[in-house]
């Protein structure tokens, strides 16, 4: 089991500069319990990535539940980072993540469901590039669920923890 690094609860940022905070923060984290690791910026993008989805798309109008959640665990040669934020069932966004996540799963490779998004952007299609992005450049495998308590955990795993090789682009 991994071990806690470390975990947020906070009322939801107002603005995307809690969004860079965070991300900046979870960076430091992540260089404090693996000092000298190369690689760990695309991490931080990650957990980035992740929370910018949760406060776009997170309901928080009940003050009850307008809590964002980021934690991160991990070991050497693994990372798991989770953000969740309320939601409803009934939500086309929850649909849209699930369908997103469907996609980048059955992809032949991260590259591919990357370039794939790209591409259907250049050529105006609705949709973000975040969660390809975090396949790819994070190299996470992602998933998805909605707990009893209507909270949508976003979890995000890496292959490996390190430097990674560029990849050559399909022509």
């Amino acid at each position: 089991m991994p071990r806690h690094l470390f975990q947020y609860e906070l009322p939801v940022p107002k603005d995307w500069d809690g969004v860079d905070h965070l991300r900046a923060s979870v960076l430091s984290g992540l260089r404090a319990a693996f000092p000298g690791l190369p690689g760990l910026e695309p991490l931080a993008m990650v957990a980035g990535e992740l929370v910018e989805n949760a406060v776009k798309f997170g309901k928080w109008g009940d003050p009850t539940r307008a809590v964002l959640g980021l934690t991160v665990s991990g070991e050497p040669g693994r990372l798991e980072i989770v953000v969740s934020s309320p939601t409803d069932l009934d939500d086309p966004n929850l649909r849209s993540l699930v369908t997103e996540l469907a996609r980048i799963q059955h992809a032949p490779s991260p590259q591919e469901a990357y370039l794939d998004k790209v591409r259907k952007i250049a050529l105006a299609a609705k949709g973000g590039l975040g969660l390809s992005r975090v396949a790819h450049e994070g190299g996470c495998d992602l998933t998805a669920d909605v707990t009893p308590d209507r909270t949508l955990r976003v979890k995000a795993v890496t292959r490996r923890l390190g430097p990674r090789t560029a990849t050559p682009a399909t022509p």
